[in-house]
């Protein structure tokens, strides 16, 4: 067991070059598919293996996956899966206190809110209860961009 633990030790230099490889990338792409793990993964001691452009090009690419949706279209998924569970009589009183829990979220997290609400729930949420149903690739993508603020911070202060 010894020899296989030592394997799987990363060095310093192995996880500069995935750290660079992968931003490589995202330049040659111009698309992020997912985060990174090694971005959640990164603590504020740990070294900064990209420059400020790369780490400028995945906050963008991550804001375009946090960016909201039309309210519409998250109402229109909602309402579909609503059909399911039969709309509330109430529902044009009680329809913005839905909203205000889903405003602030990407088209992919409400879609696969909902669907996690089909699959696993007889009834159908309050709006307290509905952020909770939220995938955890949403809230990777809002660890991943605090991450990389805090990454551009520490490279500033670094060149100062």
């Amino acid at each position: 067991t010894g020899k296989m633990s030592q394997s799987l030790v990363i060095t310093g230099q192995q996880k500069k070059d995935m750290v660079l490889l992968e931003a490589n990338k995202l330049a040659k792409t111009g698309k992020l598919a997912s985060v990174p793990h090694w971005i959640n993964e990164w603590r504020p001691t740990d070294s900064i293996y990209l420059t400020s452009s790369q780490i400028d090009a995945l906050l963008y690419e991550i804001k375009i996956l946090n960016a909201p949706c039309q309210i519409e279209q998250g109402v229109a998924v909602m309402e579909q899966t609503l059909e399911l569970y039969g709309m509330p009589n109430n529902w044009n009183r009680i329809v913005e206190f839905y909203l205000e829990a889903i405003e602030d979220l990407p088209l992919d997290a409400i879609i696969d809110m909902m669907r996690t609400c089909r699959m696993n729930l007889k009834w159908f949420p309050k709006p307290s209860e509905l952020r909770s149903y939220i995938n955890k690739d949403y809230w990777k993508r809002c660890t991943a961009e605090i991450k990389l603020n805090a990454m551009k911070a520490k490279s500033l202060v670094a060149m100062t």
